[in-house]
């Protein structure tokens, strides 16, 4: 899917310029955990229409995430050691 994605996207983004695609929704009956991600920043405005059609979010996997910086930065994880007395 992710390919494909990647092949049209120009033809995608000419067609959203153009009137010519359909307005997304990002409401669906079920997601995967990454889709849900790009489905809520969409539905949210922090991403907007015009990149909801770059950010097609059942073509993004969760390693996809970590890499782009427009879902943010990952630094790693943090412990917390707890000391009992």
């Amino acid at each position: 899917n992710k390919g494909v994605h990647e092949r049209d996207l120009y033809i995608k983004l000419n067609n959203f310029f153009d009137g010519e695609l359909p307005k997304y929704s990002p409401v669906k009956s079920n997601y995967f955990c990454s889709e849900f991600v790009c489905d809520c920043l969409i539905a949210t405005g922090i991403i907007e229409e015009s990149a909801a059609v770059l950010y097609k979010s059942d073509a993004y996997s969760p390693g996809d995430l970590g890499a782009d910086p427009t879902f943010g930065i990952f630094l790693g994880y943090t412990a917390i050691s707890m000391i009992w007395f």
